[in-house]
This record gives structure tokens, C-alpha cells and sequence, in this order.
């Protein structure tokens, strides 16, 4: 897009909840595995951006948030329906990083 400048853009999987029926916690322990699908709804929303803009996927059943990546991210995006956890979990790092209206 003319005029626009790149951005970095962090896309956010969030953890599963332990105490929730969707718990796949266990189910990918049982057969190997550190995550229980591909974050079908974040890789959709980063195939429409901009093609300059920098993605990077965050699965936080793997890997943890640290204040490098928000301070790398111009941008980060999340599912909307654990959104608030995220949100909590950015907001007590301290970070700068701020959500979106």
C-alpha cells in the first residue's frame, strides 16, 4: 500500500486452559505432541496483510511471551475469544504494547 510504512506483526496462539473442556493439553501429551492444531484463524488474518509486513506466530502452548517480542511488534493480534487473557498476560509485563479499540 503507497504511503504506508512496514510494520511487524505478532500473532499471538493462545494457551489452552487448564480447568476448560477444550483442555487438548492432554490429548497432545498422549500422543506426542506440544500443540493440538495449526492456528488456522491467525495464518488466514497474516495472509491478508500487507505482503511488506513482517509475521511472526507465537504458540504459547509451546513457547513463552517475552518482553523481546513485544518490543519487536509494531502490532499484536490474538483470537478474540481468549483475547483477554493475553491481554492480562501482556498488560502485567509492563510492556507498552497497548490493545486495539
Amino acid at each position: 500500500m503507497a504511503g504506508m510504512r512496514a510494520r511487524n506483526v505478532l500473532m499471538v496462539y493462545p494457551r489452552f486452559v487448564a480447568d476448560s473442556f477444550f483442555n487438548f493439553r492432554a490429548a497432545c501429551e498422549a500422543i506426542g505432541r506440544r500443540s493440538a492444531a495449526a492456528p488456522l484463524g491467525l495464518i488466514t488474518v497474516a495472509a491478508l496483510l500487507p505482503p511488506e509486513w513482517s509475521v511472526r506466530f507465537l504458540d504459547r502452548n509451546v513457547e513463552e511471551l517475552t518482553e523481546r517480542d513485544l518490543a519487536w511488534a509494531d502490532l499484536v493480534m490474538t483470537e478474540r475469544e481468549r483475547l483477554g487473557r493475553t491481554q492480562d498476560d501482556i498488560a502485567r509485563s509492563g510492556s507498552n504494547v497497548r490493545k486495539a479499540a
